[in-house]
């Protein structure tokens, strides 16, 4: 009786653990990317992470390089195989993903009115193609979207604030027809080679 109250109370504490929010968080100002995770109040940072110092490379290190990136083009096959895979089902792992706010300036600079309006436009037609089938994928709550033209700026300036929110249960729900289908793809892939 004891065990099956221990294995109930650990099935309870790994169904709480899934239904629990998990929060993506994407900043991109002045060119710097940095991407955070938050689960149960604690926050931890991705992207970019501190740098280590390198010991120096000795030459023979140097010359084992060449031979490592002959693996390479296998390791390359392999992740478009996975690629290929997510994005024929795009639509189901995404619909599990919400987006509470998203926020992206685009400022426009050019010292000619003519080219300007011309990249402007460019820019607007190019994000709405994009725009249409990310709002048709995710949720957006509450989307700022400004493509603005400058005539005296001196620089263009990008800016990307994005929070990405889902449950760990909705996210492994919808990865796990991926990873079958994937597996499966690999065995058969794998089964060829042998015969």
């Amino acid at each position: 009786m004891i065990v099956l109250n221990i294995l109930l109370s650990l099935l309870v504490l790994l169904a709480a653990l899934l239904l629990l929010p998990v929060r993506l968080s994407l900043r991109l100002v002045d060119e710097k990317l940095s991407v955070s995770v938050k689960a149960l109040g604690i926050r931890y940072k991705l992207y970019p992470r501190r740098v280590r110092k390198k010991p120096a490379r000795t030459k023979e290190k140097k010359a084992q390089a060449p031979a490592q990136e002959s693996g390479k083009g296998n390791a390359a096959a392999e992740i478009f195989d996975l690629l290929r895979v997510v994005l024929l089902r795009v639509p189901k792992l995404f619909g599990a993903i919400d987006v509470p706010k998203f926020y992206f300036r685009l400022r426009i600079v050019a010292d000619d009115p003519a080219k300007c309006a011309e990249w402007f436009g460019a820019a607007c037609a190019a994000f709405g193609m994009v725009w249409h089938h990310l709002d048709r994928v995710f949720t957006f709550h509450r989307p700022r979207i400004d493509i603005e033209p400058d005539f005296e700026g001196e620089k263009p300036d990008v800016l990307l604030f994005a929070d990405v929110r889902s449950c760990a249960f909705k996210l492994l729900i919808a990865v796990l027809p991926i990873l079958t289908s994937y597996l499966k793809r690999k065995i058969q892939i794998s089964g060829g080679k042998r015969k």
